[in-house]
Formats: C-alpha cells, sequence, structure tokens
C-alpha cells in the first residue's frame, strides 16, 4: 500500500508540474520523494516526523555539495567517504538510525545523476527538499487516518504467521521425513514471529499510553497478547503430539483424533489473520470448535489398556488436551474481540505493564562516542560502506561507466556487515536485474511511447517496492524494469540503458562482495557463542522467575519475552553463520545442535512456565524452590565453563513423592475404583508433568554442557 501510494504521488506530483510549466522541477521533487519514502519507518509519531523533516533538508544540502564538489575527483571522493561513514555511525541508533542513513546516502549516490550548476543546482536542491516535505505531510495525515487499519493488517500477518508455525508443528508429528528442513523452518518462522510481535507492539505503544479500556489500541493490544501466548503456547509444547503418536499401544485412529483438533485450531487461526486483514471487520461466524471426541478417545484407549499401563499415556494425552484447551480459548477471545469489541472492559496491560514493555527511543551523544572504536560493529560497517562507495565510483571512473551511479546504488543495496547475506543478496540482485533486463528487452518491442514508459516506471517501482522485504530477487527484477523505462524516458536508447544496467549492477555486486570479504569481515562464528550464552543466561532467568512461588505475571511476561528474543537473535545469527564460506564454518554441526538444544529448552521452561503459572501445588513448593537452586547453579557452571556438583536431594524426593501417588492409585484401581477422584487425578498430572519437565531441563543442559566443553 505504501509502495503504490509513493508511486502515486510521484506520478501526479510529476504530472501536475508539467501541467503548470515546471518541468525542470519533475526530477528532483521525485528523487525528493522516493528518499523519504525509505525513511517512513513505523514508531513513535514524534520521532518519526523529526526524522523526515531533517531528511528532507540534508538531502538537499547533500545535493548542493556533491555537485559543487563534482569538478574535482580527489573532492568528490573525499565528500562520498566523509558523508557515508557520518551517515552510517548513526546505525548505533537502531532501526531509525539505520534506515536514516540508508535514505540519507541514498540522497548522496542520486545526487550524482546529473550534475547541476549556479541557479539550476539551487532549483534542483528546492525540488528536492520540497518532494522530501510533500512526501512527509501526505504520509503523516496518511498514518494518522490510517494507523488503526495498519495495525489490524500487522495483527493479520501475525495471525497468519502464528498458523504457518502450528500448521509445521502438525506436519512433524505426521512425517519423520525431512525433519531437519521441518525443524528449520520452524525456527524460521519464530524469528519472523518475534519480530512481527516487536514491531506491533511498538506501533501499539508508541507516542502515549493507553487509557481508556474501550480504544481502539487497547482492544488491539489484547488482541496482540492473545496471539503471543498462542504462540508461547506452542512453542512450550512441541513434540507431545508426536509423543501420542510413538506410544506403543496408541492406534491410528486415536493419534487421528488428537491431529483432528491440532488441525481445527490451526485453520481456525487462518480464518482470524483473513479476518484481521480485510478493510472491513464483521462478526465471525463459526461453529465452536469440540474436543469432546479427544476427551471420549482418552477414555477409551484407557479402558482398552488399563492401568497401570496406561497411565503415562493417559496423562501425556489429557496434558495435550488441556494445552488444546488453551489455545480454544484464546481463540474464542480473540474471535469474540473482533465480533464484540466493546466486550473488554479492562486494559491489556497496566499503565505500569506498557512502560516496562515499550522499549523507548533513546538518541543520545553517549552511544555514538562509545563505538567511535574499531571493535565496534557498527563503526566498521561505516568504514566498509564508505570504502566500498568510494571503490565503486573510482572503478566506474576508470571504466568511463555513464551511469557510475548504479555501480553505488548496488553497493548501498546489496553491500551488509555479514558476508554470507552480501554474497546471497548480490546472486538475488545479478539474477533478478538479468531477468529484469530480458523481459525490459521484450517490453520495449511493443511500444516506445512516453504514457507507455511511464506506466511500466510506475508499476515496476510498485512491485520493487512491495516485494523488497519479502523477495529481493524478484524486487531486483521489479527495480530494473523502473530504473530502464524512467531512464528511457531522458534517453531515447533503451537498449544501452539496458545494456549499462546490467553491467553496472555486476560490477557493484562484485565490489560488495570483496568489500564484504576483506575490509573488516565479520565471520558469525565469532559472534554464536557470545549468542548462546546469552540465550542461557535468558533461559536461566526465565527458569527462576517460574520456579518460585507467587509469580508475578508483568515480571514472567518481560523474563518470557527475553528467552525468546534471545533464542530468534540466535536462531537468526545460525542463518547467517550458514551462508558464510565452508572454510569459516568450524564444525557446523556443533552450532545446529545447539541451536536446536536452545530451541528445545526454550520449549520445555515455557511449557513448565505456563503450567506453574495456571497451578499452585503447595506440597511441592519447597522442593521446587531447592531444585531451583540446583538448576540455577547447573546454568552457572555452563556459562563458566565449569563442572557442576548436582544435588541430588530434592530430585529424588520429587521422585519418591511420585511414586507415592502411583502406589495409592494403583491399590484404589486394584481396589475396585475405577474412577479417579478429581482432586487427586489433577494432583498426579500436576506432578508427573513437572517432574517430566524438569527431567528434560536437566538432560538438555547435560547435552549443551557436553558439546561446550568437548567440541565449542
Amino acid at each position: 500500500m505504501r509502495s503504490l501510494a509513493m508511486t502515486l504521488l510521484m506520478v501526479s506530483s510529476g504530472y501536475l508540474l508539467s501541467i503548470i510549466g515546471l518541468n525542470q522541477w519533475i526530477a528532483g521533487t521525485c528523487i525528493g520523494i522516493l528518499l523519504l519514502n525509505f525513511n517512513d519507518i513505523q514508531g513513535s509519531f514524534t520521532y518519526r516526523l523529526k526524522a523526515m523533516i531533517f531528511n528532507s533538508f540534508l538531502n538537499a544540502i547533500i545535493v548542493i555539495v556533491i555537485n559543487v564538489l563534482q569538478f574535482s575527483l580527489p573532492l568528490v571522493l573525499v565528500s562520498i567517504a566523509v558523508i557515508s561513514f557520518t551517515l552510517y555511525l548513526l546505525a548505533v541508533f537502531g532501526k531509525r538510525g539505520e534506515v536514516f542513513a540508508f535514505s540519507a546516502s541514498l540522497g548522496v549516490v542520486l545526487s550524482l545523476v546529473r550534475q547541476y550548476q549556479g541557479v539550476d543546482l539551487i532549483y534542483y536542491a528546492i525540488a528536492v527538499l520540497s518532494g522530501g516535505l510533500l512526501y512527509t505531510i501526505v504520509s503523516s495525515v496518511y498514518h494518522l487516518l490510517t494507523r488503526k487499519r495498519q495495525i489490524n493488517e500487522q495483527l493479520g500477518e501475525l495471525a497468519k504467521l502464528t498458523s504457518d508455525y502450528l500448521e509445521h508443528r502438525i506436519l512433524l508429528a505426521k512425517q519423520s521425513n525431512f525433519k531437519e528442513e521441518v525443524n528449520q523452518k520452524l525456527l524460521d518462522l519464530q524469528v519472523a514471529i518475534i519480530e512481527k510481535q516487536e514491531k506491533i507492539g511498538t506501533l501499539i505503544l508508541s507516542d502515549s499510553k493507553i487509557n481508556h479500556h474501550n480504544s481502539s489500541r487497547n482492544r488491539q493490544m489484547f488482541l496482540l497478547k492473545e496471539l503471543i501466548d498462542i504462540m508461547e503456547l506452542a512453542v512450550a509444547n512441541p513434540s507431545n503430539l508426536a509423543k501420542i503418536k510413538s506410544l506403543p499401544d496408541v492406534t491410528s485412529q486415536t493419534f487421528e483424533s488428537f491431529l483432528e483438533l491440532a488441525e481445527q485450531i490451526a485453520q481456525r487461526l487462518v480464518g482470524i489473520a483473513q479476518e484481521l486483514r480485510s478493510f472491513k471487520i464483521n462478526t465471525i461466524d463459526s461453529k465452536p470448535i469440540e474436543y469432546f471426541k479427544t476427551e471420549d478417545t482418552i477414555q477409551n484407549y484407557l479402558n482398552e489398556i488399563g492401568l497401570p499401563r496406561a497411565r503415562e499415556g493417559v496423562l501425556l494425552m489429557t496434558n495435550l488436551l488441556d494445552y488444546y484447551k488453551l489455545q480454544i480459548n484464546r481463540l474464542v477471545a480473540i474471535e469474540t474481540m473482533i465480533g464484540t469489541p466493546n466486550s473488554h472492559n479492562e486494559l491489556a496491560l497496566s499503565h505500569f505493564q506498557q512502560t516496562q514493555f515499550l522499549k523507548n527511543e533513546v538518541y543520545s551523544l553517549k552511544q555514538l562516542r562509545a563505538n567511535l572504536t574499531i571493535k565496534s560493529p557498527v563503526f566498521r560497517q561505516a568504514a566498509r560502506m564508505s570504502m566500498a562507495l568510494v571503490m565503486g565510483y573510482l572503478v566506474g571512473y576508470v571504466l568511463n561507466v555513464e551511469k557510475v551511479y548504479l555501480i553505488m546504488l548496488t553497493i548501498l543495496i546489496v553491500l551488509r556487515f555479514s558476508y554470507g547475506i552480501t554474497l546471497k543478496r548480490a546472486k538475488m540482485r545479478v539474477l533478478g536485474t538479468s531477468i529484469g533486463a530480458l523481459l525490459a528487452l521484450l517490453l520495449v518491442q511493443f511500444s516506445t511511447s512516453i504514457p507507455y514508459f511511464v506506466l511500466l516506471a510506475a508499476l515496476g517501482m510498485v512491485f520493487s517496492f512491495s516485494l523488497l522485504e519479502r523477495n529481493y530477487m524478484l524486487a531486483s527484477l521489479a527495480i530494473t524494469i523502473c530504473v530502464v523505462f524512467a531512464f528511457g524516458l531522458i534517453d531515447p536508447n533503451v537498449y544501452s540503458v539496458i545494456q549499462f544496467r546490467f553491467i553496472d549492477t555486476l560490477i557493484g555486486s562484485l565490489v560488495s562482495i570483496l568489500v564484504a570479504y576483506s575490509i573488516f569481515p565479520f565471520w558469525e562464528v565469532y559472534s554464536l557463542k557470545k549468542n548462546i550464552f546469552k540465550a542461557l543466561t535468558a533461559n536461566q532467568l526465565f527458569l527462576q522467575n517460574i520456579l518460585v512461588s507467587n509469580q508475578n505475571d508483568t515480571q514472567y511476561r518481560l523474563k518470557r519475552k527475553s528467552a525468546f528474543l534471545n533464542s530468534s537473535i540466535l536462531n537468526a545469527n545460525f542463518q547467517r553463520y550458514k551462508q558464510d564460506p565452508h572454510h569459516k564454518q568450524k564444525k557446523s554441526n556443533v552450532p545446529y545442535d545447539l541451536v536446536t538444544l536452545n530451541h528445545t529448552l526454550v520449549a520445555t521452561v515455557t511449557n513448565l512456565g505456563n503450567y506453574l503459572k495456571e497451578r499452585s501445588i503447595p506440597k511441592i513448593e519447597m522442593l521446587l524452590v531447592d531444585i531451583s537452586v540446583d538448576l540455577d547453579n547447573n546454568f552457572k557452571s555452563i556459562l563458566a565453563s565449569i563442572d557442576h556438583q548436582e544435588n541430588t536431594q530434592p530430585y529424588l524426593k520429587l521422585q519418591q513423592y511420585w511414586e507415592r501417588l502411583e502406589t495409592k492409585r494403583n491399590k484404589e484401581y486394584n481396589a475396585g475404583q475405577i474412577i479417579i477422584e478429581p482432586e487427586f487425578k489433577q494432583e498426579l498430572q500436576d506432578v508427573q508433568m513437572i517432574q517430566n519437565e524438569i527431567e528434560r531441563i536437566k538432560m538438555l543442559l547435560r547435552s549443551i554442557r557436553n558439546i561446550i566443553t568437548t567440541s565449542f
């Protein structure tokens, strides 16, 4: 939608300027609009507005500086290096700093499109400024008017990603083939979901607190909370469905009952995603998800197998059914909120919780000064980018390339901090440009009229920006179509434009790869250990919060968020690591095993947390405190790379407590008491669940310790 709005604004502005006879303003105005589009990121409205206004004026200044200095090769090289280096240092301020740096650096590159002098330069700079300010005004009004709609669309995308995660869980349980590929897809989806959750939370909570329970923002926060809980419940129950399938006495009919329920939940979430992303939200008319058939399945299994042989299976199935019930309750709550918005009569987050969960944007010179060192990743990337742009300009100058800015544009888009990502983007860029050039050659055969070229350039721009984050190769194809036909309006030799577009892209990609590999290279293997330890520390703090009584909900959610976020960072780190050269991947199976173990650890701790949060079990509270102390020491010893002397007493006492409960129930059953008392049944279920999860955590920590001490 944003790409379409930007394209329409550029076309309409150009058309209006041509009508009133200001053709010389068209190029500058369109470039000003284009540059500000990159700086249009969601978040605090105030910071966004200030950044866009400042960016508009800075772009105009950059245009003047670069054009004034173009008469001297040394001066233009120095200006490119200094400006781009300074701009990319702003990445220390996070996402907004990064996009600001890219937008202004793009202004440097586009200032080389055509050389202006004297009055023409002043007019051109004013046109760039006017285009930027025009986009700022239109975009700000659009955001104010459509903020609610944008957040609903984002919530719909989150619901769809979460349903994809649930469906891949089902796929993992159904088949053993391609298990590693499905697991990798789950890790990728988890990274995307965490990023989307963070983005939506910032959108909802930025600018001001939610003060009224009936406000649309409060309802959206409620929907976000429920979607987060659905996702984290799914992560917390990773393999119970597969465990049921693997039980020796379970028939395919029993497994199908649980599978059908899981598929209904995933499909209902797809429906919610479609409803949230529609232009008009209506009451969801859907049948309730029934789980009585699954309850009957559990009872039939118990009757057929009998106790004590069926106990493990019955408790496992009961726990899984309880999880499905929780998911269904959350789906019902979401559907009720969508269908009856006024049904919620309290704040989704208290004012205190809002301040805890919102990450404020901070812009301090201290942050900048702290990164003025060669050890800083931001400093290194700023230096690499400035060197790469200078190299691109010099290569174009030496080879007498007509459109040297296309080489620099490719570098600006392709070069990333990670060599693996740079190489991947370079390949997709060259492939997309090649296909786009061939398609442009075909399209130019149909017509060479100005309206035809304008239409193709506009369509290319719309699709390029729409696809930029989803499919970079297709985005490169669309960008090529846009560039070819936009320059075709100026240069009648379209075939020359197509030829130089491909050659310049190839040169820019090669320069980017060379710089990423040889100048301040960063190999992902060096950050893996740090991120593994951060993820383990987050899990340690989360587990500490869980295994104590009287959990504070805010602290619980914050610790859970930290554990998931650090796990997501580790997963992303591993994805980049796999793209590095093979000789830089030391024992590649070791990082994969650690990432997978950490993912399972997050799931297990979350499952235990969800379970204990819903229940009070006073008889074993002190045992859990003692276990918490030992597990905490276990985490600390792994992080410090020292041996851990396990305190076996609390685990032994928990095991003995379970055995007493089991013996008691066996006696009741043998005495003819078939129907178990509900409270006793719940106690059996609780203790077995807690004991199994704690043993699983111990096993995972043991495996992690073995890998770290022997291979990492």
